[in-house]
């Protein structure tokens, strides 16, 4: 055995340590629920658990950039010393309530060094004494370090106070505040106690050098921020809290977590952790602990990626027994349309100490149980998102959409007869920057006047001759069935093909037309159509096993509409490869869509898109590339020779020459969220009509009826709502 002469303390760069370990904590946003949360907890610790009792009143100052929690718990002294140590091992006390949610002592006390580019402080009077300790952020050399306040030189500790109120009135001036304008609940719970603790952050680091403008703006948005942060979740339940802005309170009444409103049908679902789950990795058995352990999911009857305020919902928030200890965004979790409906939240009382990844309360460490249980929520909400698709696509039935997209095409072909058809945009070229072509051509063919009635011969993958698939994706299979006729081939739609492969068990026949890597190695695959007995011909399929993928995308932002080929490279086994095609899926709708090829096209909507490629079986076997979308619109081509009329499609009817595209990006969902009318420019020459808007089902609706659109769906979509 070693002997060692150990150094007296610790070698460490403290301020840069802490720098690492508060830089979460600096926005309003994420440092604002730790201070909240804070003032919850010290009631907690005061034995004041009536949520009436429990008033914390968030004030915002947006001319004087100031920001404030006050509370009428109050501080002690002692209080003041434990709140002092930064990364407490200590904090909370082991006597502490289960609603006390302080981990290591360092959110709130992070938001007012790292939020406040001046200086931030916590006053409190209780008891009949006073207190003043803070930071001072704009000394670097002293930033991190703690300080009582003083005045005319001595310092602000246990100082008599013997006006609480006056006191009180004095700190709420500089909000441009006086104690009358609290609302009425806080001035009685005030006048009962006595107390009052008020943290105060000066030049709030998100505000300065900004427009008032944009201040206000950034102001306006904090109930909602609050309202939607899981940190702040347990406080707002259990305690009444107000946001007043330069002297006026913004909030009738006190926050309320705010759930959107559900898919018709679907209630919330609590299903029960099981208590041992297997190890996707060594496939061992984990348990899961004691305790109440609950999954809930929840629906929302609107797409939730479609905007950065709702695509924070997107995620199941993981709750030990005091604290909300992270999340999993659910576009990672379970990549597929329907998930993007859901949210929910997941309780277990053993998500503590080394499964967790730090102070900063947001990640995982990669542990056994981190590992079985999130395979586990993963499976669930793969479960309810199949559901939420099947609900979704029975609204209105194949052969009705059928029906009235014939009727659409004839329209459209009296439209060709008799209008002069004038040049209309066309489409960027299908070639990505190097020349590579994305498949389909981007202007999707006419529809012919006549279908195929039966499968006379199938042409898989435009006649090539091999293709390559990562182990665990699911990728579009490109084929086309069609009928011979003296007219020439009629295409076939919806035939009912299966595929055979030799040897069997390598890749198998997805949804929505698409091909699976079963297992690594190859195999001969063909299609037969069912009925006809029809083959294609044979194609090899080599399914490769990988343990990652690395994306390069654009480093400047894309114009909306612009096309541009993603970068990828697999790390199979025998080294990096790029021949393989994508199970590729874009977390936000409207935002772009990528081809398994890998060619990306901008939507017409400003923001960031979130590319997500998997590379393997597992639920997180999958890597992330965000990409910016601009404000500038991309120039748009006019055709030689001159124009078309638009095909006109109903939304959920799969588009023409979208076959390289993953099942939920060759159609548009519709739905109320979105116009009757839509263009899009992923869909080249595409005019979709979305029967489920608002207006769309107001003129179906008939006259002295409730049912609308949805209950007279066999007459056509009621004549195109007449």
């Amino acid at each position: 055995m070693t002997d060692f002469e150990f150094l007296p303390t610790i070698p460490i760069d403290a301020a840069h340590t802490l720098e690492q370990l508060t830089a979460r904590f600096q926005t309003v946003k994420d440092g604002l629920p730790e201070l909240v949360k804070n003032s919850k907890d010290q009631y907690s610790r005061l034995g004041v658990i009536n949520k009436e009792e429990r008033q914390i009143v968030v004030l915002l100052s947006t001319e004087r950039h100031m920001l404030g929690v006050l509370d009428f718990a109050g501080a002690t002294s002692e209080d003041l010393e434990g709140w002092q140590t930064w990364s407490s091992r200590t904090a909370p006390p082991a006597e502490a309530g289960i609603d006390i949610e302080a981990g290591h002592g360092n959110g709130g006390k992070a938001f007012m060094v790292r939020g406040s580019l001046s200086e931030a402080f916590i006053e409190s009077c209780h008891n009949g004494v006073r207190n003043k300790m803070g930071f001072k952020n704009d000394d670097r050399d002293r930033q991190f370090l703690p300080g009582y306040a003083k005045e005319s030189g001595r310092r602000v500790c246990d100082s008599p106070e013997v006006g609480p109120d006056k006191r009180l009135g004095s700190a709420l001036r500089p909000f441009g505040l006086r104690l009358p304008q609290l609302p009425a609940s806080c001035q009685e719970v005030f006048s009962s106690r006595r107390s009052f603790a008020l943290v105060n952050l000066d030049c709030v680091r998100d505000w300065e050098g900004k427009w008032p403008g944009t201040v206000k703006r950034l102001a306006a948005d904090v109930p909602s921020d609050l309202a939607t942060h899981g940190q702040a979740a347990l406080t707002i339940e259990t305690s009444c809290v107000w946001v007043i802005t330069n002297g006026e309170t913004v909030t009738g009444k006190p926050l309320a977590i705010s759930y959107p409103d559900p898919l018709p049908g679907f209630e919330p679902i609590e299903i029960s952790v099981p208590d041992r789950l297997a190890d996707p990795l060594t496939e061992e058995s984990v348990g899961t602990g004691l305790g109440e352990k609950i999954l809930q999911l929840r629906t929302s009857d609107r797409q939730l990626r479609m905007s950065e305020s709702t695509k924070a919902i997107n995620v199941i928030r993981v709750r030990n027994q005091r604290n909300v200890v992270g999340y999993w965004m659910l576009a990672g979790l379970a990549p597929r349309a329907g998930s993007a409906f859901i949210y929910g939240e997941l309780r277990l009382p053993a998500m503590t100490g080394q499964h967790l990844a730090g102070a900063e309360r947001a990640g995982f460490a990669d542990t056994p149980l981190v590992r079985a249980v999130q395979t586990w929520v993963a499976g669930r909400v793969e479960d309810l998102a199949q559901m939420v698709e099947r609900s979704m696509a029975k609204e209105t039935r194949p052969e009705e959409r059928e029906r009235a997209n014939d009727a659409l095409s004839q329209f459209r072909d009296l439209m060709r007869r008799y209008l002069t058809p004038e040049a209309v945009p066309g489409q960027l070229s299908s070639e990505g920057p190097d020349g590579k072509s994305d498949g389909p051509r981007p202007e999707p063919p006419t529809p012919p006047k006549e279908w195929g009635k039966k499968v006379d011969t199938i042409i898989v993958e435009q006649g090539r001759r091999r293709i390559a698939i990562a182990q665990g994706t699911n990728v579009p299979l490109e084929y086309r069935c069609y009928e011979k006729t003296d007219k020439g081939l009629l295409p076939v739609r919806n035939a009912d093909v299966e595929l055979l492969t030799e040897p069997s068990g390598v890749a198998a026949m997805g949804s929505s037309r698409s091909i699976s890597g079963v297992s690594e190695g190859r195999t001969v695959a063909w299609l037969r159509d069912r009925a006809t007995r029809v083959c294609s011909e044979k194609i090899e399929i080599e399914v490769a096993a990988c343990s990652g993928v690395d994306l390069v995308g654009p480093e400047e932002p894309l114009l909306q509409g612009q096309r541009t080929e993603i970068l990828y490279s697999f790390r199979a086994r025998s080294g990096y490869r790029d021949d393989l095609l994508l199970d590729a899926t874009t977390d936000e709708s409207g935002l772009g869509k990528i081809s398994r090829n890998g060619i990306f096209t901008a939507g017409y909507r400003e923001g960031v898109a979130t590319i997500r490629v998997r590379y393997g079986p597992g639920p997180l076997d999958h890597t992330s590339l965000a990409i910016t979308v601009g404000p500038e619109i991309m120039p748009l081509r006019r055709r030689g020779g001159g124009g078309d009329i638009h095909l006109i499609l109903m939304c959920g009817t799969e588009a023409p020459g979208m076959e390289t595209y993953p099942a939920d990006q060759r159609s548009h969902p519709g739905r109320e969220l979105y116009p009757t009318i839509i263009e899009e420019p992923q869909f080249s020459n595409v005019v979709w009509l979305n029967h489920r808007s608002k207006e769309a089902i107001r003129a179906g609706r008939p006259r002295g009826g409730p049912t609308g659109v949805r209950g007279i769906a066999t007459l056509t979509f009621y004549q195109f709502w007449r």
